[in-house]
Order: structure tokens, then sequence, then C-alpha cells
């Protein structure tokens, strides 16, 4: 009987390289092992299994849309064959550039499927240049490869990695990602309840001021910020936080946070009015302010707590 078969999502816009990824760890699959790969094209010819070429592994191919809006079971099928011919150790998912993964990941989380496969944080293929524009990785990621790597300066990728510092970054060219670096932790494992403290002070001490909110201050020779995480089922007031902000002389602005208007993000720098977006994180609320000169702490973490609906 098939179960808890190593299970990963590959997801990531069209011609971010997820192929040249499953390529590459296809040539580094361990002799003992048994591996299979189901791949979701949106077209209806279907080429990614010929770009795969003759493997030792099993590759299935569900051609003509997203597996997510076509009922599912195009996907139920394919899967459970794939499953019964291949008998795998390891499993890879590839969806196409078009789909909705978090749908597909919510599917196979429910029954048949969570007692068959373990399911790993997602695999996020990102073409780098996107990371220079505005973009959120999903929850859920728990690697971000950051493909077509070449053409980025070493300062554009300090930035990026200071952008996305809870992100698991690796840079890489034609898709490349060594087999030791694909998460090992379970899905259910990564997204469980964690206790969450507030940190008050420069000091970092911790100490429960308020149930799943932390608070972290850190000073520096030129700069001084202060930031926030907040459980998700707290919900801000967009209309006071877009007032909250404009009260203070920061230097930069980031903020991914849950708000009556829907989950939205901004990134912001010396009081511009950069607008809110929507994004795909659900985690946790997310505020990081930096200024030039050390702020009272209290108050602004007072004022920020106002802005709670």
């Amino acid at each position: 009987m098939l179960n808890k078969i190593t299970t990963y999502l590959i997801v990531g816009s069209l011609g971010t390289g997820k192929t040249s990824l499953i390529q590459q760890l296809l040539k580094q699959k361990p002799v003992d092992e048994q591996w299979a790969v189901l791949i979701n094209e949106f077209g209806k010819i279907g080429v990614d299994k010929a770009l795969l070429g003759e493997q030792a592994v099993t590759i299935t191919e569900i051609a003509g849309g997203c597996v997510c809006c076509t009922g599912g079971a195009p996907f139920q099928v394919g899967l459970t064959r794939l499953l019964k011919q291949a008998k795998p150790d390891v499993l890879f998912i590839e969806l196409s550039g078009l789909g909705h993964p978090l749908q597909v990941q919510k599917q196979l989380q429910a029954e048949p499927w969570n007692t068959v496969l373990t399911l790993h944080p997602l695999l996020q293929v990102v073409d780098a240049k996107q990371l220079l524009a505005d973009f959120q990785p999903y929850n859920s990621t728990g690697l971000l490869l950051v493909n077509k790597s070449e053409d980025i300066t070493k300062q554009q990728q300090q930035a990026i990695n200071k952008q996305f510092p809870q992100c698991n970054l690796y840079w890489t060219t034609q898709g490349y990602l060594p087999l030791s670096y694909l998460p090992k932790q379970p899905l259910v494992e990564l997204l469980a309840p964690q206790k969450i403290y507030s940190i008050a002070g420069d000091n970092g001490q911790k100490e429960q001021l308020a149930e799943g909110i932390v608070c972290h201050m850190q000073e520096q020779r030129e700069e001084w910020s202060i930031g926030w995480q907040f459980q998700p089922h707290y919900c801000f007031d967009k209309l006071k936080l877009d007032n909250w902000l404009k009260q203070y002389q920061w230097l930069r602005a980031k903020l991914v946070v849950h708000t009556n208007h829907g989950w939205l993000s901004v990134n912001a720098v010396a009081e511009d009015t950069a607008p809110w977006k929507a994004t795909e994180w659900r985690k946790d609320s997310r505020i990081e302010l930096i200024f030039t000169s050390k702020q009272t702490g209290q108050l602004l973490i007072d004022s920020l707590l106002t802005t709670i609906s």
C-alpha cells in the first residue's frame, strides 16, 4: 500500500525555469530510489515530457489547462495512475505557470491524498529580475530558487537577500539545485502554530507582553529600526494604518498585513506614497520601519495597536 510518499510541488511563473529544475534534479537521482514526475502544462500539446527526455523515472503529463481549474478530475486520475505505475519514493509535481498552487496544495492535504503523500514546502522558482520588482513568495514556500541570476549584480543580490529575510533563497542559473537543498521538513510541521512572544527593547530580552505579537527594536550607528509580527487573526484597519504611517518620518517602510481590505503589502522609501498591493502571504502580518535616528519605541507600539480593527 502506498503511503507517506515524499512530495514536492514545483511552482513559478511561465518561463522561470521549472522544467530546467526538474532536469537538474533528475541528474542527481540516487540509484536506489524510485522517482516519479507529474507535469501540468497549460497548452494542449504537452512538450515538457519530451523536453525531459528518456529518464530512469516515470513521467506523466496533464496538458490543456491548470489542474485546479478543471474540476480536479484529470489531476486525480493522472496522479492515481502515476502512483500505481511508478510506486515512487519521491514525487515531483510541476504546476503550470498559469496555475493556482495553493488550491492544488490544499487538495493534496485533504483525503485521500493526506495519507498517501507527505507534502513538503513549495519549491518556488523565480526569475531573478522578478525580485527587483514587486514580488511576494507564498506562505508555504520552503525554498525560493532564484534562477537566471547571472545578470544580477552583487549589490542587487545583497538587497534582495535583505528584502526576503524569512525566505530560504538559492541563487542559480539553468535551474541547478543540489539535491541536499530540497526542504526536509514536511509542510504540516512548517505551518504548525507556534507560541509567539513580544520582544521589547534594544537588548532583545523576551517577555510575554501580548499573545501573538512580536516587537523587535534594533539600533545601529546610522539607523534605528522597529519591527512587528502579528499572528494572522489580527486584522488592521487600512485607513487607520495609512494615517499611522503618515505620522512618522521614517526612512523605509515595509508591510505585509491582514487588513479589512484583505491581505496587502507595501514597500515604500522616505515617505513615498507607494500603492498597496494584494499579496499571497498568509502566515502572519509583518511591519518594519527604519529611521535615521532612535525613536520612542513604546509610542510607536501603542499607536500601532490602535490601528487594529
